[in-house]
């Protein structure tokens, strides 16, 4: 009677779970700013539960969340970014002013430190000091 083997299985099943529970996190965490951390997480505990055969069905479908969430949360931030450097947000923030000081009387004179453009403090460059980036912030404390 000759030795028989079962075929060696080295996919893990802990890292099937946790890639799945991260790619969960990385959906919820769209909100925050945060999903880039579980999502990669979820994708590498995903391709690292499967070992040296087949990808099985929990980490698959952990890959699929994380890539979802990766992707959601690139499109997200990349939109912010386009709607606060096009002044597209100019007019609502305009709007808001107005409301406040509809419900909360009359408001500070905003011009001063926010220009002609709600969104100038982003666009105009510092002269009073060194960053590296190119923002200009607020003197003294606005509480």
């Amino acid at each position: 009677m000759e030795n028989y083997r079962y075929p060696v299985d080295d996919s893990s099943p802990g890292m099937g779970t946790a890639a799945l529970v991260l790619g969960i996190c990385s959906l919820v965490l769209l909100i925050t700013g945060l999903a880039f951390i579980p999502a990669a997480l979820g994708i590498l505990f995903a391709l690292l539960s499967r070992g040296s055969g087949r990808m099985k069905s929990q980490p698959r479908v952990g890959l699929l969340l994380s890539l979802i969430g990766l992707v959601l949360e690139l499109a997200l931030i990349s939109a912010g970014i386009y709607l606060i450097y096009s002044g597209a947000l100019d007019t609502y923030i305009r709007q808001f002013q107005e409301l406040y000081e509809e419900y909360y009387g009359d408001s500070e004179d905003l011009s001063e430190l926010f220009g002609s453009s709600p969104t100038a403090v982003l666009e105009s460059p510092c002269e009073s000091c060194s960053l590296p980036m190119d923002w200009e912030f607020f003197e003294g404390d606005l509480l």
